[in-house]
This record gives C-alpha cells, structure tokens and sequence, in this order.
C-alpha cells in the first residue's frame, strides 16, 4: 500500500485514481496535522463490503473460511453449472 502527501496527492489525483483503480490498491494520503485517508477502487471497495455482509453471519463466516481453506490446499472438486430448465427455456425464446 503506497502512501503520498495531501500536496502530491493534489497535483497527482487523476493518475494516482487511475492506479487505484487499475492495480486495484488503496493508498493512503497524508496530511500534515490531519487525518490520513484511503483512496480505493470503487470495485475494491464494493467487493470489500460484500466480503464484511457474507461474514457478518458466523454460520456463513466458518463454511466461507473453511471452503478457503480446502482451495487452499487445492481439496476442490470442479463442477459443471447446470441450467435449470426455466432459465434454458427463456434463453431460447428470446432467440
């Protein structure tokens, strides 16, 4: 995480936007006497909040851990998705 001053911040925001967004990594800006903020991607920021709303439940938050863990260890089985009738049908019909 890259850390910049308010002043290069200010004459740097477009660019320093377009790496936030592009490397998908905050970076805090500083100012002298006040308080630092995070700059991030509007992407970074809503996969952040859907992570804390699927965690906040502990149930969710275990089996979440736990199927990271098996990735992790590379314990996964690939699966095909199945369609449901309903969603094949209505994909034919619009064709």
């Amino acid at each position: 995480m890259d850390v910049v001053s308010y002043s290069r911040a200010r004459q740097d925001l477009a660019r320093l936007m377009d790496r936030a967004s592009d490397d998908r990594s905050p970076l805090i800006v500083t100012r002298r006497g006040g308080k630092a903020v995070v700059v991030l991607s509007l992407a970074e920021y809503r996969d952040m909040e859907e992570m804390l709303h699927l965690m906040r439940s502990p149930t969710n938050a275990r089996r979440l851990l736990r199927s990271i863990r098996a990735a992790e260890r590379g314990d996964v089985t690939p699966r095909t998705l199945i369609e449901s009738k309903s969603v094949k049908g209505r994909r034919q019909a619009k064709k």
